[in-house]
């Protein structure tokens, strides 16, 4: 663990200087800025347009790599600042990480790593209760759990703490893993949702859990997906495009959808990003960079009647 977190701390603000510079230079804006083109004065000769676009002209070269150098700077110190607080915090709290590491390892009504679909990171930890699954033993209900980590370092072992007291209480869980930002984007994020809840109303009965008996827990970034997910779901039930058979679900068959501490509006999160200092990644990890389009929020809004009617 310390010798990742120092090369963390030493390669974080060069990584992002260089990762900077290259998105300032590609972006027509600053290259227009810095070599004084005219092109988009060009596109709309409208007084009001022009006093909108108004922008200072003839930046240097030089001022533009000072400038870049500064933001850089500035938000690479806020980073590291952050990591090292999140160490911090981290080592306060390992010895009950510790305790629950060992349990999530040791416990043999937990079945880890069931694969659910083809995609590199398409598996599930199961927690089942005590006698669940047993002849004679009524189906117990079940709950998806979509833990969070910033899209960055999601993993289904977030979800123990949670998992373990829902066992307790006789309820089966599902944690579920996807793949994380920069390898994947929101979209294979969502796929890998998607491959798990098929994967549970088509599976969990075997197991002895109830497919009548279902609900989903999101938490932070995980919230995020899970009701990404749900919505479009809706959407497409609308549309009818779900498969239809005998491993169909549907999703106003839930029992219900909790979110916890979750992120709904990624245009404003990401506005706030940048307000504090930190680099604003969010539009790399959504397709063309459309937040609106990736934020429940303004699925919601956007929604149908009979698509928001279904949600559970």
């Amino acid at each position: 663990v310390f010798p990742a977190a120092a090369v963390l701390l030493l390669l974080y603000p060069i990584v992002l200087l260089i990762g900077m510079c290259i998105e300032g230079w590609a972006s027509p804006n600053l290259r227009e800025q810095s070599e004084g083109s005219p092109r988009a004065d060009a596109k709309d000769a409208s007084p009001a347009a022009n006093k909108k676009r108004a922008r200072p002209s003839g930046v240097s070269t030089g001022a533009f790599v000072l400038n870049t150098l500064y933001q850089a700077c500035r938000r690479g110190a806020i980073g590291v600042t952050l990591l090292v607080r999140f160490v911090v915090f981290a080592l306060a709290l390992a010895p009950w990480f510790l305790a629950i590491g060992i349990r999530y390892a040791r416990d043999p009504n937990i079945r880890r790593g069931v694969r659910v679909g083809p995609k590199p990171r398409n598996y599930v930890d199961i927690y089942i209760p005590s006698g669940a699954g047993e002849e004679g033993a009524p189906p117990v209900p079940v709950v998806v759990a979509v833990m969070g980590g910033a899209w960055v370092i999601g993993h289904r072992a977030w979800s123990a703490a949670l998992a373990a007291r829902l066992k307790e209480a006789g309820v089966m869980v599902v944690a579920v893993d996807y793949r994380n930002w920069p390898c994947a984007q929101v979209d294979d994020m969502l796929d890998d949702v998607g491959s798990a809840m098929d994967w549970v109303f088509a599976n969990i009965a075997d197991l002895g859990g109830d497919p009548a008996s279902v609900a989903m827990v999101g938490q932070s970034a995980g919230a995020h997906l899970s009701a990404s997910f749900l919505l479009r779901r809706c959407a497409r039930e609308v549309q009818e495009q779900v498969a239809q058979g005998k491993d169909a679900w549907s999703v106003r068959s839930m029992k219900g959808f909790i979110g916890v501490s979750g992120v709904y509006d990624l245009s404003a999160l990401n506005s706030e990003m940048d307000k504090r200092g930190l680099y604003p990644f969010l539009p790399h990890m959504c397709a063309d960079g459309d937040l609106k389009r990736y934020s429940p929020t303004w699925l919601l809004t956007d929604a149908a009647p009979q698509m928001a009617a279904l949600m559970p």
